[in-house]
């Protein structure tokens, strides 16, 4: 796992630098039923934002919820993973019209969220 780890973070850094970004946005970690699922997530997110510190470049965590919220996902009690997915999917589908996977889906949905939020200018 330290292998996996080490060639994702410097190709998460890699991308960061390449796109010479003014803000990055993350979802927050969220508890898994594998501790060290958690525990891997926790130390990705917390190189990203390391990388991010040492760069003097802002960094944006959204919770799963806050970044579907900001976006007018369905959600909550009777709204399956599966459902939740479909809606970025969809989502992306509709609003930057491009077919892609439901991993590339939330990582764009999470980026445009920053933008609903203002936060990014």
């Amino acid at each position: 796992m330290d292998e996996r780890f080490a060639i994702m973070t410097k190709g998460i850094c890699q991308v960061i630098a390449d796109g010479d970004a003014d803000c990055v946005a993350i979802e927050d970690v969220q508890q898994q039923v594998n501790k060290q699922t958690f525990k891997q997530l926790a130390r990705l997110q917390g190189a990203i934002i390391g990388y991010c510190c040492v760069n003097d470049i802002p960094c944006l965590i959204y919770p799963a919820t806050t970044w579907r919220k900001k976006l007018g996902f369905s959600q909550g009690q009777g709204i399956r993973r599966s459902g939740l997915k479909a809606q970025a999917i969809e989502y992306v589908k509709d609003n930057v019209h491009r077919n892609v996977n439901n991993d590339e889906a939330d990582a764009i949905c999470i980026g445009l969220a920053a933008f609903v939020d203002n936060t990014v200018e």
